[in-house]
């Protein structure tokens, strides 16, 4: 009889801590996030990372699991499909192809790895030639 108040007691305090957990915002999951539509531009660092620009004052670092050469080509495309949601929020949502801005360019798929806001301090270091 201990035993089973004890599991009930246990119970009712993961389910409280679970709920009090649930109902807390997570902010830092919320700043991770971009509608597809703000989205203003982009720039290479390698063929396994870019940064790109969200309305005017965030940007974002992308990066790759594996190679992606197409995206360090000067007139290269960043092509997005949205389905359901326009929130960027992490991996899962993009399905992200670039190709060169020529006719006939072959849209080479990319997949992202990850994806991480950047801060003022990081922002302020890019180079200029990584900074869209």
């Amino acid at each position: 009889m201990m035993k089973r108040t004890a599991l009930g007691v246990l119970t009712a305090i993961s389910l409280a801590s679970g709920v009090a957990l649930a109902a807390t915002p997570d902010r830092t999951r919320a700043e991770q996030c971009f509608r597809s539509e703000d989205y203003q531009g982009f720039r290479a660092i390698n063929d396994h990372a870019f940064n790109i620009r969200v309305n005017v004052n965030d940007y974002f670092r992308i990066e790759l699991e594996g190679s992606c050469p197409t995206l360090t080509y000067p007139d290269a495309t960043l092509i997005t499909q949205v389905r359901g949601s326009d929130m960027i929020c992490g991996p899962l949502d993009w399905d992200l192809r670039v190709r060169q801005s020529v006719p006939g360019g072959i849209a080479t798929p990319c997949i992202v790895k990850s994806q991480r806001k950047l801060t003022p301090e990081e922002v302020a270091a890019i180079p200029p030639k990584q900074k869209p």
